[in-house]
């Protein structure tokens, strides 16, 4: 092997292994990605969950004890839904 061939071999082997890199940074930017998205749906739900009244939340959690309606409550749970 002469010195130009080495050059050629070396250079692809640059090539090949800066694709890899960029492929992992690729990789790892749509995980992160996906990752914030799910922490801003879950903040978003947490809000919605906050600002029902007490009560609707012991509905949600216990499943079985009545309440009154509102229009607030209602609109509470229309955006609660939106999320789902």
């Amino acid at each position: 092997m002469d010195g130009e061939t080495l050059i050629q071999i070396g250079t692809l082997l640059t090539v090949v292994i800066g694709l890899f890199g960029i492929l992992i940074g690729i990789k790892k930017h749509n995980e992160q990605t996906t990752a914030l998205i799910l922490i801003e749906y879950a903040k978003r739900y947490e809000i919605i969950m906050a600002s029902l009244p007490q009560e609707v939340q012991e509905v949600f959690y216990s499943r079985g004890t009545d309440f009154k309606t509102t229009e607030k409550v209602d609109r509470n749970v229309l955006e609660y839904f939106k999320l789902c």
